[in-house]
């Protein structure tokens, strides 16, 4: 059976590894304001970590064996 996770960029594993739930709500912060500046990049660039993010902390709920990852 394959595994087909998907990378999850360094900064995403980081920031909820030091941050745990907090992460999204930071990543999420930093997005609006990316946003209200009208920074494509930035908008783009904290999006990509809101849904790492989410998905790290998901998956660090639904299998505690692999709370390692994340913190």
């Amino acid at each position: 059976m394959q595994n087909h996770r998907k990378l999850v960029p360094a900064e995403a594993v980081e920031l909820v590894a030091r941050h745990g739930t907090d992460a999204v709500l930071i990543a999420r912060m930093y997005l609006v304001q990316a946003r209200e500046a009208n920074d494509e990049f930035r908008t783009i660039h904290w999006q990509t970590l809101v849904e790492a993010a989410e998905a790290l902390l998901a998956e660090r709920n639904s299998d505690p064996g692999r709370r390692s990852l994340a913190g």
